[in-house]
């Protein structure tokens, strides 16, 4: 009597023990669920833009308004690389080759504008060598010096009056008004020699042919 009543106990035991096992193991995936979903709905998000945002500051810090400004005020008037033109050797004049007096009028012009950067390149070494002595750096300060002396200078009359392969001589009549005061006329003879790159070139000044 006693053995059938556990023979028919103990298939109820194991069926409530399945039962209460899967009910479990429900409850915990149920739970690990719940809990990974509310992680990622609470966690913090970072918008794609927050990299954007924190990058801006240091892209604009590289690019400085004080650039602008250093560029702005470097001083223009240095002397530039003295031009190819070897003293005695002038080049072979090419047929495209601007008129030497058009030559002397923009060098005054420049000169009058105080572009002494675009004027003293138009000078030649021999020039340099005689007026603005002596090589290997010359008297630049001297030159723009004498310049800056000069209130205007105003060219009354210019003219090639001979001309030679690479060579030319230009009759030049100024007029100088000066900043201390009083004015002057100055007449001469412009020697000009002809150069590949940088074109006629001041090479010596006389009073006569």
């Amino acid at each position: 009597m006693t053995t059938q009543v556990f023979s028919k106990i103990r298939p109820l035991w194991i069926l409530v023990g399945s039962a209460v096992f899967v009910l479990c193991g429900g409850i915990a995936i149920c739970t690990a669920v719940f809990g990974i979903g509310m992680n990622v709905i609470l966690s913090p998000r970072v918008p794609p833009t927050a990299l954007t945002t924190i990058q801006q500051p240091t892209v604009q810090a590289l690019v400085s308004p004080t650039a602008a400004v250093t560029l702005a005020s470097t001083p223009s008037q240095i002397p530039l690389p003295n031009a190819t033109y070897v003293s005695g050797i002038p080049a072979p004049l090419p047929a495209n080759a601007s008129d030497p007096a058009n030559a002397v009028r923009t060098y005054y012009q420049w000169v009058d504008a105080n572009r002494y950067d675009l004027t003293w390149p138009m000078l030649s070494t021999h020039f340099k060598d005689v007026f603005n002595c002596c090589a290997p750096n010359y008297n630049y300060g001297g030159y723009v010096d004498w310049w800056n002396s000069v209130d205007r200078v105003e060219a009354v009359d210019v003219r090639a009056v001979q001309q030679d392969g690479g060579r030319a001589i230009v009759y030049m009549e100024l007029r100088y008004w000066m900043k201390a005061g009083g004015q002057s006329v100055d007449r001469g003879y412009i020697h000009l020699v002809y150069d590949p790159v940088a074109g006629w070139l001041f090479d010596n000044k006389t009073d006569t042919l």
